[in-house]
């Protein structure tokens, strides 16, 4: 079943290989809640359309790399295209990626600098 989650493991399984001494983190924004969890995790701070996963480190001019995880067929929703916009607008690089392939090709282009 290639679903976002296996997707997103997948991904982050292959950075933390490749990249042992780099970060990355997952924001789990998403999913299924009760209201009375989804009540105290705005609280908290959870913000709709955060992106799925984030490397907080400065490369090529960007502040940190924010990544969203879709299948081929996911779409973005409206939270996610105006947060997205405002992350880049706060200096961070934000991509979608559908594939693992993708996935690695855009955390190497953003830590080109450093090879």
């Amino acid at each position: 079943m290639n679903t976002e989650s296996n997707l997103q493991i997948n991904c982050v399984h292959w950075f933390r290989l490749a990249h042992p001494t780099k970060l990355i983190y997952a924001i789990p924004n998403g999913g299924q809640r009760s209201a009375i969890t989804a009540m105290f995790l705005k609280r908290e701070g959870v913000v709709s359309g955060v992106p799925d996963l984030n490397i907080p480190m400065p490369c090529n001019g960007f502040a940190s790399l924010y990544i969203e995880m879709k299948t081929a067929k996911g779409q973005l929703s409206a939270n996610q295209i105006a947060i997205g916009q405002r992350l880049r607008e706060l200096g961070n690089k934000v991509v979608v990626c559908r594939s693992i392939e993708q996935f690695i090709m855009e955390v190497e282009i953003y830590f080109a600098v450093y090879h």
